[in-house]
C-alpha cells in the first residue's frame, strides 16, 4: 500500500462505492457484525488497543468475517499541536502491537481520535508507515447520538 502524506476523506472515483468504517467499539460491534452479515458487506473497524486486551475474541471474529482492523490509537488519546510526536508513536505502537498479538498483523490504516490531523501527526503516521485514513466530515449524520 502506497503511504501518502495527508489524510484520505475522499477518494475520488468513478464507481458508486462507500467505505464503511466503524471506531471504538466494542458495545454496539456485535450486532454491527450482524448487520453487516445480512447485508453482505465488508467494512473497517478502527479499534482502540486497551479495548483489543479486553476483547480479543470480538478482534479475531471481525478478521474471520472478512472485516479489516484499523489503529484508533491505545487509549483513545485525543492530540493536539502540542503533544510531542513521541506520545502520539507511543499511542498509536501500544495499540498496534494490541492488534498484532491477536491478528497477527499489522495494520496500516489509522485514525485519529476526535480527527485531530496536525503535523506532529504527520511525523508520528509517516514513522509508523500509517496512512491517515479521516470520515467525510461534510457528512455526519451524527448517527452516534443516536445509535438505535
Amino acid at each position: 500500500m502506497r503511504i501518502f502524506c495527508y489524510p484520505i476523506i475522499v477518494m475520488p472515483t468513478d464507481e458508486k462505492i462507500i467505505a464503511l468504517t466503524f471506531d471504538d467499539g466494542p458495545t454496539d460491534t456485535p450486532e454491527i457484525l450482524k448487520f453487516l452479515r445480512i447485508y453482505e458487506a465488508k467494512a473497517t473497524f478502527f479499534v482502540i488497543g486497551k479495548r483489543v486486551e479486553e476483547y480479543p475474541d470480538l478482534i479475531k471474529r471481525e478478521i474471520i468475517e472478512g472485516h479489516e482492523i484499523a489503529n484508533h490509537t491505545y487509549s483513545h488519546r485525543y492530540f493536539n499541536k502540542k503533544m510531542p510526536v513521541d506520545r502520539i508513536e507511543d499511542e498509536i505502537l501500544k495499540a498496534e502491537q494490541m492488534i498484532l498479538n491477536v491478528t497477527g498483523e499489522k495494520p496500516n490504516l489509522f485514525r485519529p481520535p476526535g480527527g485531530y490531523y496536525g503535523e506532529n501527526l504527520v511525523d508520528a503516521t509517516k514513522k509508523s508507515r500509517y496512512q491517515v485514513v479521516m470520515w467525510s466530515w461534510h457528512q455526519d449524520t451524527e448517527n452516534w447520538d443516536t445509535p438505535d
